[in-house]
C-alpha cells in the first residue's frame, strides 16, 4: 500500500498538528527534479489517492444501540464517502481496511458507555456476519469509572501504542481486506459502532476510528 505523499519541484508541502503541542517527525527520501511529479499516486494533481477517513459519531448516544460514524473529520479537500454521503460522480472508492481501538466512555459510578461491534452495512446487509452483529470491537468493563482505549476481544486495532499507566500495549493493528471492498460512484455504505449504556453515562466523543481508503478519480 502506497502512502507516500511525492512533493515535485517547486511545491511545498505543510503539516500541522490537529489542536494539541508535540512535536511531529517526518521521514523522506530526496530525489533528483523530474524524479518525482504532482501526477504520482498521492501526489496533488493526482488521480488516486490514498488516505485515511476519520470519522465520529454525529448524534450524540443517548442510550444502548447501534450509533453510525455519519461525521468526517478529515479536512474538507477529501471526499466524505463513507460517512453519511454516497461515493462521488466519477469516482470509485476501495476500502483497503479500517483503524479504531474500542473505548469505554466512562464516569465514576460506574457509568458511562462502551462499544462492542462495529456494523458494516450495505444495501441493508450486514456485512462479515450472518448474524448481523458486525465485527467484534468490545472493550466493556462495567467497573471503569475514567474513560479509556483497550479491548477485551477486538479484530480492528489502531496499529499504534497506547500507553496504561506505566505500560505501553499495542492493541492489534487495522483490519485490512482482502480484496478490498469497491463502491462505484452513488454507492452508500452505512458503519456503526454498536455501544452499550450502563447507567446514564456522558458522551466525552473519544470514538478513535478511521477507514483506510484509496479515491480514484475518472
Amino acid at each position: 500500500m502506497n502512502v507516500t505523499i511525492p512533493v515535485a519541484e517547486g511545491q511545498t508541502l505543510s503539516v500541522s498538528r490537529y489542536a494539541e503541542t508535540g512535536n511531529v517527525m517526518i521521514v523522506y527520501d530526496r530525489y533528483s527534479a523530474g524524479d518525482v511529479l504532482a501526477t504520482d499516486a498521492n501526489g496533488s494533481e493526482s488521480q488516486s489517492i490514498t488516505f485515511l477517513q476519520y470519522a465520529k459519531v454525529g448524534t450524540t448516544p443517548a442510550a444502548s444501540g447501534d450509533h453510525k460514524l455519519d461525521t468526517a473529520i478529515t479536512p474538507s479537500e477529501f471526499p466524505d464517502f463513507p460517512c453519511g454521503k454516497v461515493v462521488e460522480a466519477r469516482h470509485t472508492v476501495e476500502m483497503l481496511g479500517v483503524a479504531g481501538c474500542p473505548f469505554n466512555n466512562a464516569d465514576t459510578g460506574p457509568l458511562g458507555f462502551a462499544t462492542t461491534f462495529m456494523k458494516f452495512v450495505k444495501d441493508r446487509e450486514v456485512l462479515f456476519d450472518t448474524d448481523r452483529n458486525g465485527i467484534p470491537f468490545d472493550a466493556q468493563d462495567t467497573s471503569a469509572t475514567a474513560d479509556s482505549y483497550g479491548a477485551n476481544f477486538s479484530l480492528i486495532g489502531p496499529g499504534t501504542e497506547i500507553l496504561v499507566d506505566t505500560n505501553i500495549i499495542t492493541p492489534g493493528d487495522p483490519l485490512m481486506f482482502e480484496p478490498a471492498l469497491r463502491f462505484e460512484a452513488g454507492s452508500e455504505l452505512s458503519v456503526y459502532l454498536t455501544i452499550v449504556e450502563t447507567g446514564t453515562g456522558v458522551w466525552d466523543a473519544i470514538e478513535d476510528v478511521a477507514f483506510i481508503l484509496r479515491d480514484v478519480r475518472s
